[in-house]
């Protein structure tokens, strides 16, 4: 497993509790890609598909979920200019 979290895989089977929710709604939208990934949606919210030349979005997957441009490429920039992090293949060829 590359990453240890405790109690993810271990969620009440209580349909009144939001985490056994959450995780059905999940299973849903893994099954809905499985049938067609062209018809995906999450909670209501449809997951767009990605659009040549246009913002790289993510759908946000949260009690209300929604589709958002791509979150991480302003904190990438303001961290390389201030000399913080290095982005380049060179770092993996080495």
């Amino acid at each position: 497993m590359l990453f240890n979290v405790v109690g993810t895989f271990n969620v009440p089977r209580n349909p009144n509790s939001t985490d056994y929710n959450f995780s059905k709604d999940m299973v849903k939208l893994w099954v809905d890609f499985a049938r067609d990934p062209t018809t995906m949606t999450f909670r209501g919210v449809e997951f767009s598909k990605q659009e040549q030349d246009k913002p790289l979005q993510y759908l946000e997957l949260c009690e209300n979920p929604k589709m958002i441009v791509e979150p991480f490429g302003e904190r990438a920039a303001a961290l390389k200019a201030l000399g913080l992090i290095e982005l380049g293949l060179g770092i993996v060829t080495k």
